[in-house]
């Protein structure tokens, strides 16, 4: 039986799941550290009369929006927020162009709330692109999704669920691989009943 031709649509498509498996955790981790940044400036830009008085306005009176940008330090960012929530006009960036809201100095408690955000945000950056390589790598090294199976077996499970015709052959992996299968969430227990 011939095997299936990993085509550049195929490559995408597998990528792109093993993509989604990466790094989970940390992600929802740093965008919940986001939030609460967003959010801190937010309750900083507007007073809790203020923020009442947004809330409590018709939805056309104020533009709601689900990010803000502010400086720290020098750095201009924009954060995002878990939720929309209203601004006043004056606070709102024009098409693309966004407004950065505040500026808070070197010593401000949210400066230090952005770097301990920076930090692992920047880390978690470098590694998801790293590991977005390597499995690019590994599958443009392969043909066919049996050349796939046969140098990477654990990912197996994954092709079946994305609906892609598995031929299960198993060998030896290199270390790389085994490291990439834990990032990936792809144990070797779970292709051993296939």
């Amino acid at each position: 039986m011939a095997s299936t031709r990993l085509t550049k649509d195929l490559r995408w498509k597998i990528h792109n799941a093993l993509m989604k498996r990466a790094y989970v955790e940390r992600k929802l981790e740093l965008d919940a550290m986001e939030h609460e940044l967003a959010l801190a400036v937010y309750n900083d830009l507007y007073s809790q009369a203020e923020r009442e008085l947004l809330s409590s306005a018709p939805k056309k009176f104020f533009a709601k929006q689900t990010s803000l940008s502010a400086s720290f330090n020098g750095a201009y960012q924009e954060v995002k927020l878990a939720d929309e929530l209203p601004f006043a006009n004056k606070d709102v960036g024009v098409g693309w162009r966004s407004v950065c809201v505040a500026k808070y100095d070197g010593d401000h408690e949210l400066t230090a709330k952005y770097a301990a955000w920076d930090k692992p945000r920047k880390q978690y950056d470098e590694d998801w692109h790293k590991l977005n390589r390597e499995a690019e790598e590994i599958l443009d090294s392969c043909s066919t999704v049996k050349k796939l199976c046969e140098i990477w077996p654990e990912v197996c499970p994954l092709l079946q669920e994305l609906g892609i015709s598995v031929e299960a052959e198993k060998c030896m992996l290199p270390a790389i691989r085994q490291d990439m299968n834990q990032l990936f969430k792809l144990p070797p227990e779970a292709f051993a009943g296939a």
